[in-house]
């Protein structure tokens, strides 16, 4: 875990981005701040959780998103 509670499975992610705070919660998961660190963009990763692979739930992600 790291300092946002993030298991180890964000590794990859965190090889190139930089997490820099947790701007919100939705009913799937929680949304972060970060900063590219090959463009230096900032973008937004969804942090999915509690996720089920039944159709409607694929279709409220997809409206969520």
């Amino acid at each position: 875990m790291n300092e946002f509670g993030l298991s180890t499975a964000w590794n990859e992610i965190l090889k190139n981005y930089q997490i820099e705070e947790k701007i919100g919660e939705g009913s799937f998961g929680k949304v972060y701040k970060a900063t590219c660190l090959l463009t230096n963009q900032v973008v937004a990763i969804k942090h999915l959780e509690g996720f089920s692979y039944h159709d409607y739930d694929c279709v409220k992600l997809v409206r969520e998103i």
